[in-house]
């Protein structure tokens, strides 16, 4: 009897510490509803001029971020007109948190001959009101590269924030 005794205060202390050890401000951020426009501009795997990120804002491309908040504790992103091969059907994000710091990476599956503009949306969270993080894209050209990738720019918000917010992408 005794030792039944000691198995069910064992049972009640793992119950205990397992509640105790709950996140109260809504767990690790993750990412959902990942989505990209494919290539904006039509190019195709033959190009036969190289273009750059300053071609692309002299046709009206500029690269910036939007976002705003939702009621259910996340955020809708929008990051407009990044870079990444034409030939790449969808692009792929990952999130790595580090407290109230958020590194989104973008990545592309393929590497190809040619660079396009691209749409990348997605949703993150849960945040909890009041919460503030400071956001760092990088972008990592393909699957078989290590790391992160490059950083591309960070920028800081509070949740909820107030609208859309908009803004323009500054190289680090």
């Amino acid at each position: 009897m005794k030792k039944y005794f000691i198995y069910i205060c064992s049972l009640i202390a793992c119950a205990a510490s397992f509640s105790a050890c709950s996140n109260d401000d809504g767990g690790d951020v993750t990412v959902k509803n990942v989505y990209s426009t494919g290539c904006k501009t039509g190019e195709t795997v033959n190009s036969s001029s190289p273009k750059t990120r300053s071609y692309f804002d002299e046709m009206g491309f500029e690269e910036y971020v939007e976002y705003t908040s939702k009621s259910n504790g996340y955020v809708y992103v929008t990051h407009h007109n990044v870079l990444f091969s034409c030939c790449n059907d969808s692009i792929g994000v990952d999130l790595l948190q580090d407290e109230n710091r958020i590194i989104v990476v973008e990545r592309e599956a393929f590497n190809c001959n040619c660079i396009c503009p691209f749409d990348v949306s997605f949703e993150m969270g849960p945040f909890i009101p009041g919460s503030y993080n400071t956001i760092t894209i990088r972008k990592r050209f393909n699957l078989s590269e290590e790391g992160t990738g490059e950083t591309y720019g960070s920028f800081s918000f509070k949740y909820p924030s107030s609208g859309k917010t908009r803004i323009k992408y500054e190289y680090e």
